[in-house]
């Protein structure tokens, strides 16, 4: 499993010189450390876990936020949702797992059972926005409060978002 902290750190309570700047420089929270640990753990039950690459982990209030490979969105979710539950049991907040591939495939993940149907630029005199439309009937089946979908793909993509129905 490859993760921003270092093997040694993962296997040990503490954090070396180079892992403990990680988090003095905001690159990495101690919420995050500790789920590394835990999914570097679930690697040993499940072995789908030791090719993951994890590349940054979010952590909201209500929320928290895997980003992986693509080819590792599968592998953190496990067959039936079991490797997810358990991290998600662990965090003890729901998480999901996105790969920043691109605005259209992270908001997808975000508001996953419902569809994106469109993700457009709005520009402004000073500024740009991005637009991320979802069906309308498919309102009611996001699971994460809208504000921290927008602030998850404002946090990895620097830019602003609006989310509407239609």
């Amino acid at each position: 499993m490859k993760t921003p902290l270092c093997s040694a750190c993962l296997n040990s309570e503490f954090l070396c010189n180079g892992c403990n700047t990680k988090i003095e420089n905001g690159e990495l929270t101690k919420k995050a450390v500790e789920i590394i640990r835990y999914m570097h753990e679930l690697s040993e039950q499940f072995a789908a876990l030791r090719d993951v690459t994890v590349k940054d982990i979010l952590s909201y209030p209500e929320a928290t936020i895997l980003i992986v490979r693509p080819e590792d969105v599968a592998r953190v979710i496990g067959k039936k949702g079991r490797t997810i539950s358990q991290i998600a049991s662990y965090a003890q907040k729901p998480v999901k797992v996105v790969s920043n591939t691109s605005i259209q495939d992270t908001a997808q993940s975000l508001v996953h059972p419902a569809e994106v149907k469109r993700v457009s630029t709005v520009f402004f005199p000073e500024s740009t926005k991005k637009r991320i439309t979802i069906t309308a009937a498919d309102a009611d089946k996001i699971q994460l409060p809208l504000r921290i979908v927008n602030k998850v793909i404002a946090d990895i993509y620097a830019e602003d978002v609006e989310i509407t129905y239609q």
